[in-house]
Formats: structure tokens, C-alpha cells, sequence
């Protein structure tokens, strides 16, 4: 499985890359990817099973064709409601 972790948005909501690193290395069978800025996030999102993020626009979701599962490390998903209802 392809995980994407996509949270850099600052100053509140950031990951370390060393965690994402944990990550990885916790989930030693999947491919996790640290996708912080726009770039990477366009370069990655196509090929994610699963985008762990905080916000996530309508262009970045249209490109995430096999996403099976958006997981935000909020509290609150109104960053992601703006998405189509597929």
C-alpha cells in the first residue's frame, strides 16, 4: 500500500519528518511517502492508496484516483468537506 503523509501546514498542523520515518519503518510493507509541499503533494497524491492530511483541494483530490482511505490527523475534517462525493 502507497500512504501518503501530507501534513505540513503551519504553524499548527506539521509532522516531523522523523516521525514519518517512524512510520515507515513501523510500516516496514508499505511505501510511505512525505509529500509537504504542493510539488510533491501533486507528484504523489496520483498513486496513494491512503492520504493521511489535514486539508486536501478540490485539484489535489482529482488527481488521487485510487485513494481508498483519507485519514486527518485533526480534530475536525472541514479542511476535506469541500470534495466531490464520489
Amino acid at each position: 500500500m502507497r500512504i501518503v503523509v501530507s501534513i505540513h501546514d503551519l504553524p499548527v498542523w506539521t509532522i516531523p519528518p522523523a516521525q514519518v520515518e517512524r512510520l515507515a519503518r513501523v510500516l516496514s510493507d508499505d511505501h510511505v511517502v512525505d509529500a509537504r509541499e504542493a510539488a510533491e503533494r501533486r507528484a504523489a497524491f496520483p498513486n496513494a492508496d491512503v492520504l493521511f492530511a489535514t486539508k486536501i483541494t478540490a485539484d489535489e483530490f482529482a488527481l488521487s484516483k485510487q485513494v481508498r482511505w483519507i485519514h486527518s490527523s485533526a480534530v475536525g475534517v472541514a479542511p476535506l468537506l469541500p470534495l466531490p462525493v464520489v
